[in-house]
């Protein structure tokens, strides 16, 4: 018990002592950001919207569709993870979301081939 208590007051004064030397430290450059051309801004590629088909099976596995600036499409999905009350977003592109139903679909038809070769034989 003590020992942990000693971890959390050395995470709390270095944390304490390290920030106020980072803010004090000028920066080497000024951040300019450049503004964006036409040419710039037209060269950006328009992602495609998923099919109506990928949504459905999207939603029916749990996630959101969430629609970022740059016209890409994510799917979201809120999990509590056991032993704890606190619950992590995870955000998945359209890439992964088929890997991920292809992979889910392969583990549902694995558990129906295990239960149904197994034999009770006594």
């Amino acid at each position: 018990m003590i020992y942990f208590e000693i971890r959390i007051l050395v995470l709390i004064g270095l944390t304490s002592g390290i920030c106020p030397a980072y803010a004090a430290q000028p920066p080497d450059q000024p951040h300019q950001t450049p503004s964006p051309t036409p040419s710039t801004v037209a060269a950006v590629p328009v992602a495609p919207a998923p099919s109506p088909d990928v949504l459905k099976r999207a939603k029916l596995a749990g996630y959101r569709i969430k629609k970022l600036r740059d016209g890409a499409t994510v799917f979201c999905k809120e999990e509590s993870h056991v032993g704890t009350r606190f619950s992590t977003s995870s955000c998945i592109d359209e890439n992964q979301l088929e890997e991920f139903l292809l992979r889910a679909q392969s583990q549902r038809d694995s558990m129906k081939n295990r239960v149904g070769s197994q034999s009770n034989t006594k």
